[in-house]
């Protein structure tokens, strides 16, 4: 979230800076003498949308009677609040089952032409001075770089040199990945880690000697990716062998474009997370 905003209200060109996110994260995201409201469509939190807290029941049953009551009432004012104070930008996250949270906050802006970005995975609409983002999930790494960049690059074009590189550049001085890169997708994970002689290995709840990867880092950047144990989809190339199971132990293929190698290791990096 930091990061999205010092790109889209300050075109800051270090907006991946992660040193510079958190310190917006401390001094500025949501303080009431800054430039950005955090708000939430509805403002009871659950572990899952399927809980619903005994506390919660002293003023509703259940969770359908709460979003039957507090939806419409929500709508009513989020909209009203827009557009009273007509804002730059509104990022709103989190898909939803089969996109339904995308359809409430559609409903924001009932009329508003959509159209995706570049990832292919952000939605934009333009309700008179307001520019509208719709965001996968920020956490857990559901949210990629390259959403990102879609959207920092989208409303400030001319910053489109300051967004991360889309494609492997072999005429690199530093070969490998910036590890910042990878640190995005991880970031929220939950896994644990450990450093060794020349990886770092990383596993999730099935334990050290489940699924999980290893990241080989020189200075600062990532040049190798071994996957242990997770199964590779078979549209993303791996090098190494499969076994019938479709698991592997095998080695991202740094050939690929950056961009499709940091998608393809997202999808390991969450089944690893989710491997209990």
């Amino acid at each position: 979230m930091a990061k999205l905003a010092r790109g889209l209200l300050e075109a800051a060109h270090d907006w991946n800076d992660m040193t510079h996110a958190r310190g917006c994260v401390i001094e500025a995201l949501g303080r009431d003498s800054g430039n950005t409201l955090l708000g939430e469509l509805l403002p009871l939190p659950a572990p899952h949308k399927c809980d619903w807290p005994a506390r919660y029941r002293v003023w509703y049953p259940d969770r359908e009677a709460y979003e039957a009551i507090e939806y419409p009432r929500r709508i009513r004012m989020w909209r009203d609040l827009i557009r009273h104070h007509a804002p730059t930008f509104v990022c709103c996250y989190g898909t939803g089952n089969e996109n339904d949270q995308w359809d409430r906050y559609r409903s924001l802006f009932d009329g508003a032409d959509w159209i995706a970005l570049a990832s292919g995975r952000v939605l934009k609409a333009k309700r008179g001075p307001t520019t509208v983002y719709l965001l996968p999930f920020l956490g857990q790494g559901q949210l990629r770089l390259t959403d990102l960049h879609a959207v920092i690059c989208d409303a400030h074009p001319d910053m489109l040199s300051a967004c991360p590189p889309t494609s492997a550049n072999s005429t690199s001085v530093s070969p490998g990945i910036p590890l910042a890169l990878f640190e995005e997708i991880i970031d929220g994970l939950g896994l644990q880690k450990r450093e060794l002689t020349r990886f770092t290995k990383y596993w999730g709840p099935a334990g050290e000697s489940g699924p999980g990867f290893y990241l080989e880092i020189r200075r600062g950047r990532v040049t190798r990716v071994d996957l242990s144990r997770v199964h590779a989809p078979s549209h993303h190339a791996v090098r190494g062998p499969r076994a019938p199971n479709g698991h592997v132990t095998a080695e991202l293929d740094f050939a690929q474009s950056e961009v499709d190698l940091l998608e393809g290791f997202t999808l390991f990096a969450e089944q690893v997370a989710k491997k209990g």
